[in-house]
């Protein structure tokens, strides 16, 4: 199961944003984390994620995977649909 949520701080910023910002701050390059992996779209991003565990080789195929996000203000659970996701 992946569960993503709104109003994440993930989706405030751009990878090379971040990187700079610290670059800035310390005077030193980020050596890691290599991304962050921000992200604008909270739905499209449980899709992603769904889909790199579903061709991961260490993952059965008949493991059911499902994807949600949580939406903060209304405190419900929203599935990100399998046709949505891309079987």
């Amino acid at each position: 199961m992946i569960i993503n949520h709104t109003d994440c701080e993930m989706r405030t910023f751009k990878d090379d944003d971040l990187r700079t910002r610290l670059l800035n701050s310390t005077g030193t390059l980020v050596v890691a984390p290599a991304r962050f992996y921000a992200f604008e779209d909270v739905e499209q991003n449980v899709r992603e994620q769904v889909q790199k565990l579903r061709s991961h080789p260490w993952i059965p195929q008949q493991i059911t995977l499902r994807g949600f996000v949580f939406d903060i203000k209304t405190g419900r659970l929203n599935e990100v649909t399998e046709a949505a996701i891309g079987k």
